[in-house]
């Protein structure tokens, strides 16, 4: 019943203190009468709402700072409803959804109780494009377009007093969704259009899933569907060769470069920019993750697609897409063991600093944080046989990347910050020894909280390697200290 589900999300609102939560109704009327119901039943247990409304923000503002602002405006508002949240075009509407999904950690990390109002259709363009959002979404509120009595409210109310709530990332409605799409398809029979639409759905709802067993399938009557147009059958092809690209290791890798690679055969930049920019980059990622066969040559073209797709892609007129290519491109050039070092690790640096660009600490504090981790670590192969001026910029970056990284919320980011600290600290060669020695102990020490023998044997095995070299130096020094004080003694 609908009251029931009221219910569920009043109570889930009521007991949890941040999270996000979907909520779909076919109109504003009832939207809004949603509204209005659960402010009054939130308003019993003391928590109070406020709306941010889309419609009002600026051209040039941006999704997280609009948000941000609104809720330091409502600062006593524990739950915040989201509406009018994409414009009418429909190009325009999957650029803000892309954005949206962007900003949803620094949204996240306003913590508040956020409830995005849509339509039912909008479900559809989330999935596909804001999918690291919709994935932090642990349950889907769905109403019908009819107001609540205050009978329905009453109903509502007398839910269970303790329910149980699993973690946020947990996908709980996914299996749902899947079912009521295989349902519609079924009811779609005869419609080629609406079979194409839900095909294309339930496909992505099994790579959301990691399923790509059943998603392949459905990816290979997609291309049959668009045979006769060129570029939706290039667009299919790009999204059987995702599928392959995480599928069976190294075996499904080979089978979705030379599906990229047919898709690109098709494609040209002229035609549709966006999907061939896409299939160069999505090529290059899968190249770089190729396990077997010449690594550098791997690498090599894999940097050659990415270079390939700026062309196409500016940081101007596509920011969201140039800084993925950025990064990609940065972290590859900073592992690449080919050609000049020092030319690589220059490169390296130049890439993860554009991507920063975009990636700021407001907008995006996780991925600016990780990529201030790989941006130190590139430093630091600069700093190799430098005065230490690399190093210490490196150690800042680490530094501040760990206040967003901490041990409690994201233990292997944390733990790889960690490592890297302790052996820049090792390496540093400026200042006092004694000191920076110190410093990466308690580092190689932090490290190892996550890194055990039996969970990363590799990264502990490095780790120890680190440590024990400390130790053994600070050993060192403690008995150079002892017998200079025992000759100095000696001497009196």
């Amino acid at each position: 019943m609908q009251s029931d589900e009221l219910g569920l999300l009043i109570t889930a609102l009521g007991k949890k203190d941040s999270g996000f939560y979907l909520v779909e109704a076919p109109d504003n009327t009832t939207l809004y009468d949603l509204m209005i119901k659960i402010k009054v039943a939130l308003g019993r247990s003391g928590k109070s709402t406020a709306v941010i409304d889309f419609s009002k923000r600026g051209p040039v503002e941006s999704i997280s700072e609009f948000v941000s602002q609104t809720v330091d405006r409502n600062s006593n508002a524990q739950v915040l409803f989201l509406k009018n949240l994409v414009p009418l075009k429909k190009d325009d509407a999957i650029e803000f959804l892309r954005k949206l999904n962007h900003a949803r950690e620094a949204i996240y990390a306003l913590n508040r109780n956020f409830v995005f109002l849509v339509y039912p259709y909008l479900t559809d363009l989330i999935m596909k494009y804001a999918r690291d959002l919709f994935s932090w979404i642990p349950q889907r509120y769905s109403f019908e377009g009819q107001p609540f009595t205050p009978r329905d409210l009453a109903r509502s109310l007398r839910m269970e007093e303790h329910p149980k709530f699993v973690g946020d990332t947990d996908r709980i409605y996914i299996n749902q969704l899947i079912d009521l799409f295989k349902e519609q398809l079924k009811e779609a029979a005869g419609d080629p259009e609406l079979t194409i639409q839900i095909t294309g759905s339930l496909a992505d709802l099994y790579h959301q899933g990691g399923d790509y067993e059943r998603e392949i399938p459905l990816r290979l009557q997609l291309m049959e569907y668009h045979i006769g147009d060129e570029v939706k059958h290039a667009e299919a092809l790009v999204g059987l060769a995702d599928a392959y690209a995480w599928s069976n290791g190294d075996e499904g890798r080979e089978k979705a470069i030379t599906l990229y690679g047919e898709a690109l055969n098709t494609l040209t930049p002229e035609r549709n920019k966006r999907v061939y920019a896409n299939a160069l980059c999505r090529l290059g990622e899968t190249r770089s993750r190729l396990m077997h066969g010449n690594r550098d040559k791997n690498q090599l073209a894999a940097l050659e697609n990415w270079s390939e797709a700026l062309k196409v892609v500016t940081k101007s007129d596509n920011p969201v897409e140039y800084a993925s290519i950025m990064w990609n491109l940065g972290f590859a050039y900073s592992q690449w063991a080919t050609g000049d070092v020092r030319s690589n690790q220059e490169s390296a640096v130049h890439c993860l600093q554009e991507a920063l660009d975009f990636y700021t600490p407001h907008d995006f504090p996780v991925p600016n944080a990780i990529l201030k981790v790989q941006l130190g670590l590139a430093l630091s192969k600069l700093g190799i046989g430098n005065t230490g001026n690399h190093f210490q910029r490196a150690i800042s970056f680490i530094r501040e990347a760990l206040s967003v990284l901490t041990y409690d919320t994201f233990k292997n980011p944390y733990a790889h910050a960690q490592l890297s600290l302790g052996y820049l600290y090792l390496l540093l060669p400026i200042g006092i020894r004694a000191e920076n020695l110190k410093e990466s102990r308690l580092a190689f020490e932090a490290a190892l909280k996550v890194y055990t023998p039996e969970s990363f044997p590799e990264e502990y095995a490095y780790t120890m390697k680190g440590l024990h070299t400390v130790m053994a130096e600070l050993a060192r020094q403690d008995q150079e200290k002892e017998e200079w004080e025992d000759k100095v003694s000696e001497a009196q």
